[in-house]
């Protein structure tokens, strides 16, 4: 196939933007410097730091067999949660903390398919991933990528955790081939979309459909992190696109590997499943009953067999799939499958702003409306549309010209094949995207799960500008192309704010290390000290220390409270972390010990990291912070001086 220049440069410029920032947020050496400021761990704590995995796996363990039972007994367990986190943290709490450091990411949620893979024994031919959140298509071929990088010499799997902090970047090439996967997912996405515009409704439509995709923030920001969404996306819009040319050929090969490619994205998320109903909505025919009735057992068959090849333990242990479906999806657990008013406004408010280059996706909207109100459209088969010339060997007089979409397409006055008198295959997209979406944002509610419903907008996105484009009015056409250009102008602006946040996500390294050596902060009382901070220092988190909320900082060594559940007492702290991902200067701001404290650092913060959220999906790569230190005491009036802003 031949691409378009516009399509080129946009699929290049992505995949640039994807590849400069596939290391963010990832542990490094600089991560590791300022954490252990060139002291290394004791023995001792060296032995404590890698118990931690193997209590870690058995705490696993031993939570997924009591639920069983409790499941078994009638009753939904909760989902695992990690400990909770006290008023002042324990040495154990603190080396926990520190082991996310040392090989965890910044993005959240992002070891889970790792710690799945790691509850695997290959040499015991266990492949169980004990959880089925994530599904097999995703983990296993992520655990191959992983075992065949390990045969190169390019990681190394270990329990030693000394191994991690001396090269860090063996632990960040797991979750590079993690992000790999999702790449190549999203260029597949693109290259699709030009596909459905090419074979479909025009070339234009699929690079508007093409600049809609690469300008969404949303499929961007999950392009970059180790889940599955974006990659259970791809096996459903390729099973779409096959499920269309199946349309338009009839030939039966095609739906089987439509229905594998649904298959591989159902077995690679739990919510991409719901995908299956585009099946029943094309291929189910009144007349033709007995034909549907065969397509839709091929289909089901075809994505069942690739579903249980890729996702064995389903069938070995239902229990624990069907234990997994009811945690999730109950009011007990993250509530997927709970119907709640509230929860689907704002899913759909984040859909229609923030996820898909703002304002178009509104444009897909109303373009999904109007096919679900207009009369349908006869299927046009792709050797009778484009130029005339181009067919004109095949075609037979009588001939006649009629508007598609605002240009003029050629067809033959002969009897119609039979897809020619079906609905359209885009008015039976667009009303079934419209279903599933209102369905899943009030039940879901959770946009990076409904990620395979994002190629679909941004089709509809196309079509809807290419007819806004060519219609036959009294707009001037350079008029109309103008008004279509300024629509993309703030998913423009907005994807040049996503690649400045993870190319240059480190902004927060200098500003952090400074502080620290002004601080004086890698004095030690102790001989050894892993960290630099005294024991008498006294730091305040809300929550503990996480690679995904603050900054890495010497804190080892020091007290820490958990600003959540400590309100004020004897001993407050001397300084006040907090990080940028959630609402810690909120939650700071409101604390009664605020007052006390004034700005002695901002660690990388930038105005543009906070604008248009609304419009745009926050980026992940946003890690910065602001260090509080706590006011000199007035002993004229027995408290702490007044509240203030930076000294500097």
């Amino acid at each position: 196939m031949k691409f378009r220049p516009l399509q080129i440069f946009l699929i290049a410029a992505t995949a640039v933007i994807l590849f400069l920032g596939i290391n963010w947020g990832l542990p490094d050496t600089s991560r590791m410097e300022i954490l252990f400021r060139e002291t290394p761990l004791t023995p001792e704590q060296q032995s404590l730091l890698n118990s931690l995995t193997q209590a870690y796996f058995a705490g696993r363990e031993a939570a997924d067999t009591e639920a069983l039972e409790q499941f078994q007994q009638g009753k939904i367990p909760e989902a695992y949660t990690a400990t909770e986190t006290g008023k002042v943290l324990s040495e154990e709490e603190k080396f926990r903390s520190l082991r996310r450091y040392i090989i965890g990411s910044c993005a959240v949620d992002e070891r889970k398919p790792f710690i799945a893979l790691a509850r695997m024994n290959p040499v015991a031919l266990d492949f169980n991933p004990r959880g089925f959140m994530y599904g097999g298509t995703y983990l296993y071929p992520l655990g191959l990528s992983l075992f065949l990088m390990e045969g190169t010499g390019l990681i190394s799997a270990t329990k030693e955790m000394s191994a991690y902090i001396e090269q860090p970047e063996k632990i960040a090439r797991f979750y590079i081939a993690g992000r790999m996967l999702n790449i190549l997912a999203y260029l597949g996405i693109s290259i699709l979309l030009i596909l459905f515009g090419r074979d479909w409704i025009g070339g234009t439509a699929g690079t508007l459909s093409l600049a809609a995709w690469s300008l969404s923030t949303l499929p961007l920001n999950q392009a970059l992190v180790s889940k599955p969404h974006l990659y259970a996306a791809f096996w459903i819009f390729l099973g779409l696109y096959l499920l269309y040319r199946y349309s338009r050929l009839g030939r039966r090969r095609i739906l089987f590997l439509s229905a594998v490619a649904f298959g591989l994205g159902a077995g690679s998320s739990l919510v991409a499943a719901a995908a299956f109903i585009f099946y029943p909505a094309f291929l189910i025919r009144f007349k033709e009953l007995q034909r549907s009735f065969f397509d839709l057992l091929l289909v089901s068959g075809g994505a069942f067999l690739a579903f249980v090849i890729t996702n064995p333990y389903v069938l070995i242990h239902p229990e624990q799939y069907h234990l997994t479906i009811v945690q999730l999806g109950s009011a007990e657990g993250p509530g997927h499958a709970v119907f709640e008013i509230k929860k689907g406004l704002m899913t759909l408010r984040d859909f229609f702003f923030r996820s898909y280059s703002f304002p178009l996706a509104f444009a897909g909207a109303i373009g999904a409306v109007i096919h679900l109100i207009r009369k349908p459209e006869p299927l046009i088969p792709s050797h009778l549309r484009g130029d005339s010339r181009r067919h004109l060997p095949i075609l037979k007089k009588p001939r006649a010209q009629m508007p598609y979409h605002g240009e003029t397409k050629t067809i033959r006055r002969e009897p119609s094949p039979r897809n020619l008198r079906e609905p359209s295959y885009l008015r039976r997209l667009a009303v079934t995207w419209l279903i599933l979406l209102l369905t899943l944002s009030f039940t879901n509610g959770r946009v990076r799960h409904m990620l395979f419903l994002g190629p679909i907008a941004c089709l509809l996105i196309g079509d809807a500008l290419n007819r806004f484009i060519h219609h036959r009015g009294r707009i001037p056409g350079l008029l109309k192309s103008a008004v279509g250009f300024l629509l993309f102008i703030p998913g423009i602006y907005f994807t040049i704010l996503f690649a400045g946040d993870v190319i240059q996500d480190d902004r927060w390294m200098n500003p952090t290390r400074e502080w620290v050596e002004s601080a004086n902060l890698t004095k030690t009382t102790t001989p050894n000290m892993a960290t630099g901070i005294t024991a008498q220092t006294t730091l305040g988190f809300f929550d503990r220390p996480d690679p995904v909320y603050h900054p890495p900082i010497p804190f080892l060594g020091s007290r820490i409270l958990n600003l959540h559940e400590y309100r004020n007492g004897e001993t407050d702290p001397d300084y006040v972390i907090l990080g940028n991902f959630f609402d810690d200067r909120e939650s700071w701001e409101n604390h009664p010990l605020y007052s006390h404290y004034r700005l002695a650092r901002d660690l990388g913060d930038k105005a543009s990291l906070h604008r248009f959220l609304f419009f745009r999906t926050a980026s992940q790569s946003r890690m910065t912070g602001w260090i509080y230190e706590r006011l000199p005491i007035n002993p004229d009036k027995g408290g702490s001086t007044p509240a203030s802003e930076d000294p500097n």
